[in-house]
């Protein structure tokens, strides 16, 4: 799904400004748009809704964001931080708990739980410092 248009947009930009189910964005998402893609203004998808002021499409990709830190997908997390991608930090959940501290309530036998909140800890002062 890395098809674009002259404007750079994916197709999870096309969902979004065109009013799609929430379904349909959550399933471009699961099966592996780019949320980090950025068109041709710089902006990502989730910049995109905060643009047009579509609180639902912003809670799909937060909520996404929040599934691969809660699966503790380190990988996953390092591949949109080199991709640039600067909405991880500040996303919280459905109560406004911010990541961070989402993970470390959550009761998980992850080995890898420890580890990803020490990645998130090493990305914040770099997502903080955004222009």
């Amino acid at each position: 799904m890395k098809v674009r248009d002259q404007c750079g947009q994916t197709v999870l930009f096309k969902a979004i400004s065109h009013n799609f189910s929430r379904q349909f964005v959550r399933a471009l998402i699961k099966y592996g748009v780019n949320v980090a893609a950025r068109d041709k203004k710089g902006r990502t998808a989730r910049d995109h809704c905060e643009a047009l002021r579509n609180v639902k499409y912003l809670t799909e990709i937060d909520d996404h964001i929040i599934e691969i830190v809660r699966d503790c997908d380190i990988e996953r997390i390092q591949q949109l931080v080199l991709e640039g991608y600067d909405h991880i930090v500040d996303v919280t959940d459905d109560k406004g708990i911010n990541i961070y501290n989402h993970l470390k309530q959550l009761y998980t036998l992850n080995p890898n739980k420890e580890e990803m909140l020490m990645l998130i800890e090493k990305i914040r002062p770099i997502q903080v410092m955004k222009c």
